[in-house]
């Protein structure tokens, strides 16, 4: 797999959360050229504004236009219920993004999705890292590629999506599933941009669990996903996703008509305003701020 070492460079929670209110005001702030400013206004240093561009951008919280840098949709519905980012459901959120197939980060997506190990060293995943580059790069870049991941994993809430755990001295594990139990529809809200970004309306169980799909990413076991399925198809009255269990053949159907922000929104009605989960769903498909976002991209013919 391709790596692009330049851009490897750690990040931590408090940037996004001084990064996002500044950009939605100027949206030039981390173009090239003004990495001086950016510096001054978030607080950290020159390759580090190269880094965070990168982040954001795999994070799918940021675009380019004709002006700068952009917020897009999932970054706006971020500084509406969580600012400072510290729910849980915002983390699986962002770790689904950057270990799905449209990831620009290229080592995380390799780490969740095609590293084989679940216990390791960091001796074991440069040598696994090496074996997966495919564009013969120093083992010293490579080096500093993992470096970077591991970094990430352990300054940010990023590695408890992964499971990653210290288990001794450079040794870690990456077990069981990620932070879904409390919140199913989280699991609801990757399901639906998955088949929303494949074009899909249904697909069998077999296939959450390809690379970049969401079972493989929240590192679900046949049973997990099977009660997380149920839940979700039961608590909101199939208007998220539905299933159907006919002659053994498990599926999963999507609503074209529901948009993923929307489903994500459910999460943080839950959570931060305490609504009851169907209370939750009625208000963020008919009147929610995804809604609004969702109705003013539409008007200005954008995307995303």
């Amino acid at each position: 797999m391709p790596f692009a070492p330049d851009r490897y460079f750690a990040f931590e929670r408090n940037w996004v959360a001084r990064a996002l209110p500044r950009m939605r005001e100027d949206v030039t702030l981390i173009s090239r050229g003004n990495e001086e400013r950016a510096r001054l206004e978030i607080g950290i240093g020159v390759r580090q504004v190269d880094s965070l561009r990168d982040w954001l951008q795999a994070m799918d919280l940021i675009e380019r236009n004709d002006d700068g840098w952009v917020l897009r949709r999932p970054a706006m519905l971020l500084l509406h219920y969580d600012p400072l980012l510290e729910e849980t459901g915002t983390w699986a959120a962002l770790h689904y993004r950057l270990a799905s197939e449209r990831s620009r980060m290229g080592i995380y997506y390799w780490f969740v999705n095609q590293f084989p190990l679940r216990r390791f060293s960091d001796e074991d995943l440069l040598r696994e890292l090496v074996a997966a580059d495919s564009n013969d790069l120093a083992v010293r870049t490579l080096k500093n590629c993992a470096r970077c991941l591991m970094n990430v994993l352990q300054r940010t809430p990023l590695g408890e999506q992964t499971g990653l755990r210290a288990v001794g001295g450079d040794s870690y594990g990456r077990d069981g599933p990620s932070s879904l139990a409390t919140s199913p529809v989280l699991l609801g809200y990757a399901l639906a941009d998955w088949a929303r970004a494949d074009g899909r309306t249904t697909a069998n169980f077999a296939e959450l669990w390809g690379e970049g799909a969401p079972a493989r990413i929240f590192n679900l076991n046949k049973d997990t996903l099977d009660s997380y399925l149920d839940v979700v198809d039961n608590r909101y009255r199939k208007r998220v996703v539905s299933i159907s269990r006919t002659a053994g053949l498990n599926s999963v159907a999507f609503r074209p008509d529901v948009h993923p922000l929307q489903i994500l929104e459910i999460y943080y009605l839950e959570q931060i305003t305490g609504l009851e989960p169907y209370e939750a769903m009625s208000r963020a498909l008919t009147d929610g701020f995804a809604l609004e976002l969702l109705a003013e991209e539409e008007g200005s013919d954008g995307s995303g």
